[in-house]
Protein backbone atom coordinates (compact mmCIF):
# COMPACT_ATOMS: atom_id res chain seq x y z
CA UNK A 1 0.00 0.00 0.00
CA UNK A 2 1.08 3.48 -1.00
CA UNK A 3 2.56 5.52 2.28
CA UNK A 4 2.95 9.56 3.24
CA UNK A 5 4.90 10.21 6.46
CA UNK A 6 2.95 13.50 8.10
CA UNK A 7 3.82 15.00 11.06
CA UNK A 8 1.87 15.19 14.12
CA UNK A 9 -0.63 16.72 14.79
CA UNK A 10 -0.89 17.06 10.78
CA UNK A 11 -1.62 13.29 10.82
CA UNK A 12 -4.03 13.13 13.36
CA UNK A 13 -6.46 15.56 11.46
CA UNK A 14 -6.31 14.02 8.42
CA UNK A 15 -7.86 10.84 10.23
CA UNK A 16 -9.70 11.94 13.23
CA UNK A 17 -9.91 15.51 12.87
CA UNK A 18 -11.13 18.26 15.65
CA UNK A 19 -12.97 18.04 18.87
CA UNK A 20 -15.88 19.88 16.89
CA UNK A 21 -15.76 16.88 14.37
CA UNK A 22 -14.23 18.91 11.65
CA UNK A 23 -11.84 16.48 9.23
CA UNK A 24 -8.83 18.07 7.36
CA UNK A 25 -9.33 17.06 3.88
CA UNK A 26 -6.32 18.21 2.04
CA UNK A 27 -2.62 17.35 2.78
CA UNK A 28 -0.24 20.36 1.50
CA UNK A 29 3.03 19.55 -0.30
CA UNK A 30 5.28 21.74 -2.52
CA UNK A 31 5.01 18.88 -4.74
CA UNK A 32 2.40 17.19 -7.12
CA UNK A 33 1.21 13.35 -7.03
CA UNK A 34 0.07 11.42 -9.64
CA UNK A 35 -1.29 9.23 -6.83
CA UNK A 36 -5.21 8.40 -6.53
CA UNK A 37 -6.49 6.28 -4.22
CA UNK A 38 -6.00 4.89 -0.82
CA UNK A 39 -2.92 6.32 1.19
CA UNK A 40 -1.66 5.08 4.32
CA UNK A 41 -0.83 8.01 6.98
CA UNK A 42 2.18 7.19 8.62
CA UNK A 43 3.20 9.86 11.78
CA UNK A 44 6.42 10.74 11.33
CA UNK A 45 8.69 10.51 14.44
CA UNK A 46 8.72 14.26 14.92
CA UNK A 47 5.76 16.91 16.02
CA UNK A 48 5.40 20.13 14.41
CA UNK A 49 5.89 21.51 18.04
CA UNK A 50 3.78 24.89 17.07
CA UNK A 51 0.91 23.40 15.40
CA UNK A 52 0.96 20.90 18.46
CA UNK A 53 0.41 24.20 20.50
CA UNK A 54 -2.25 25.92 18.07
CA UNK A 55 -4.08 22.80 17.92
CA UNK A 56 -4.33 22.52 21.85
CA UNK A 57 -2.29 19.13 21.67
CA UNK A 58 0.30 17.84 24.74
CA UNK A 59 3.42 17.06 23.08
CA UNK A 60 4.04 13.49 22.92
CA UNK A 61 0.54 12.53 23.29
CA UNK A 62 -0.19 11.95 19.81
CA UNK A 63 1.37 8.36 18.02
CA UNK A 64 4.90 8.91 16.49
CA UNK A 65 6.74 6.72 13.95
CA UNK A 66 3.66 5.02 13.11
CA UNK A 67 0.85 4.06 11.06
CA UNK A 68 -2.27 6.17 12.27
CA UNK A 69 -5.55 5.26 9.15
CA UNK A 70 -6.05 6.09 5.64
CA UNK A 71 -7.56 8.29 3.35
CA UNK A 72 -8.18 8.54 -0.24
CA UNK A 73 -6.45 10.99 -2.08
CA UNK A 74 -9.01 11.66 -5.13
CA UNK A 75 -7.33 15.25 -6.25
CA UNK A 76 -3.87 16.78 -6.87
CA UNK A 77 -3.80 20.59 -7.58
CA UNK A 78 -2.10 23.54 -7.16
CA UNK A 79 -2.97 25.56 -3.82
CA UNK A 80 -5.96 28.28 -3.84
CA UNK A 81 -6.85 30.27 -0.95
CA UNK A 82 -9.81 28.93 -0.35
CA UNK A 83 -8.17 25.66 0.22
CA UNK A 84 -6.89 26.66 3.59
CA UNK A 85 -10.68 25.44 5.40
CA UNK A 86 -9.70 22.17 3.75
CA UNK A 87 -6.18 21.95 4.64
CA UNK A 88 -5.85 23.83 7.92
CA UNK A 89 -3.20 26.26 7.07
CA UNK A 90 -2.60 29.47 4.95
CA UNK A 91 -2.35 29.08 1.30
CA UNK A 92 1.34 29.50 0.01
CA UNK A 93 3.77 29.69 -2.90
CA UNK A 94 4.22 26.59 -4.94
CA UNK A 95 1.73 24.83 -2.48
CA UNK A 96 -0.17 21.71 -4.20
CA UNK A 97 -3.64 20.69 -2.33
CA UNK A 98 -3.90 16.49 -2.03
CA UNK A 99 -7.95 16.44 -1.53
CA UNK A 100 -8.66 13.77 0.43
CA UNK A 101 -12.02 11.71 1.21
CA UNK A 102 -12.89 8.74 3.21
CA UNK A 103 -10.38 9.24 6.19
CA UNK A 104 -10.50 5.81 8.49
CA UNK A 105 -7.59 5.37 11.41
CA UNK A 106 -6.05 2.11 12.02
CA UNK A 107 -4.18 0.50 14.82
CA UNK A 108 -1.55 2.06 14.94
CA UNK A 109 1.95 -0.14 14.00
CA UNK A 110 5.48 1.28 13.42
CA UNK A 111 6.29 2.45 9.92
CA UNK A 112 9.87 3.25 9.31
CA UNK A 113 8.83 6.58 7.36
CA UNK A 114 10.97 8.42 3.95
CA UNK A 115 10.31 10.78 1.89
CA UNK A 116 7.84 11.19 -0.87
CA UNK A 117 5.52 8.58 -1.15
CA UNK A 118 6.67 4.72 -0.35
CA UNK A 119 5.20 1.36 -0.17
CA UNK A 120 4.38 -0.18 3.13
CA UNK A 121 3.84 -3.93 2.81
CA UNK A 122 0.40 -4.62 5.36
CA UNK A 123 -2.08 -6.73 3.01
CA UNK A 124 -4.89 -6.33 6.02
CA UNK A 125 -4.93 -2.61 6.21
CA UNK A 126 -5.63 -2.57 2.14
CA UNK A 127 -8.04 -5.53 2.30
CA UNK A 128 -9.69 -3.54 5.13
CA UNK A 129 -10.07 -0.66 2.85
CA UNK A 130 -11.40 -2.72 -0.28
CA UNK A 131 -13.98 -3.81 1.94
CA UNK A 132 -14.93 0.28 2.94
CA UNK A 133 -14.91 0.75 -0.92
CA UNK A 134 -16.74 -2.57 -1.21
CA UNK A 135 -19.70 -1.37 1.18
CA UNK A 136 -19.93 2.27 0.14
CA UNK A 137 -20.39 1.18 -3.99
CA UNK A 138 -22.99 -1.41 -2.63
CA UNK A 139 -24.77 1.17 -0.82
CA UNK A 140 -24.41 4.09 -3.31
CA UNK A 141 -24.05 2.38 -7.15
CA UNK A 142 -24.17 6.06 -8.32
CA UNK A 143 -21.06 7.19 -6.41
CA UNK A 144 -17.80 7.68 -8.62
CA UNK A 145 -15.83 4.20 -8.36
CA UNK A 146 -12.80 4.80 -5.81
CA UNK A 147 -9.61 3.88 -7.33
CA UNK A 148 -9.15 0.14 -6.13
CA UNK A 149 -8.66 -1.83 -8.82
CA UNK A 150 -7.22 -5.65 -6.99
CA UNK A 151 -7.99 -8.68 -6.62
CA UNK A 152 -9.26 -8.43 -2.95
CA UNK A 153 -11.88 -5.63 -3.82
CA UNK A 154 -12.83 -8.05 -6.74
CA UNK A 155 -13.71 -10.55 -4.22
CA UNK A 156 -15.71 -8.25 -1.62
CA UNK A 157 -17.56 -7.23 -3.98
CA UNK A 158 -18.78 -10.74 -5.49
CA UNK A 159 -18.88 -11.81 -1.75
CA UNK A 160 -21.54 -8.61 -0.35
CA UNK A 161 -23.35 -8.34 -3.76
CA UNK A 162 -25.96 -10.51 -2.15
CA UNK A 163 -26.64 -7.89 0.16
CA UNK A 164 -27.84 -4.81 -1.80
CA UNK A 165 -30.78 -3.46 -0.14
CA UNK A 166 -30.95 -6.01 2.85
CA UNK A 167 -30.85 -5.54 6.25
CA UNK A 168 -27.66 -7.81 6.59
CA UNK A 169 -25.64 -5.51 5.53
CA UNK A 170 -26.72 -2.38 7.65
CA UNK A 171 -25.67 -5.42 10.21
CA UNK A 172 -22.59 -5.91 8.51
CA UNK A 173 -21.50 -2.08 8.52
CA UNK A 174 -22.20 -2.15 12.11
CA UNK A 175 -19.94 -5.05 12.74
CA UNK A 176 -23.26 -6.94 14.09
CA UNK A 177 -23.54 -9.92 12.13
CA UNK A 178 -20.32 -12.69 11.41
CA UNK A 179 -19.65 -11.83 7.65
Amino acid sequence: MKALSVKQPWAHLLIFGLPDGTIKKGETRTWSTPHRGPLLIVASKTEDKDAMDAFGFERNSLPLGKAVGVVEVHDCRPMKPEDSELAFCGCYDGAYIWLCRCAYPVEPFGVKGRLNIYTVNCDDVQYEYAERVAILELNNPMMNKLHVKNKAAKEIRQRFKPLINTNELELFKTGSTGL
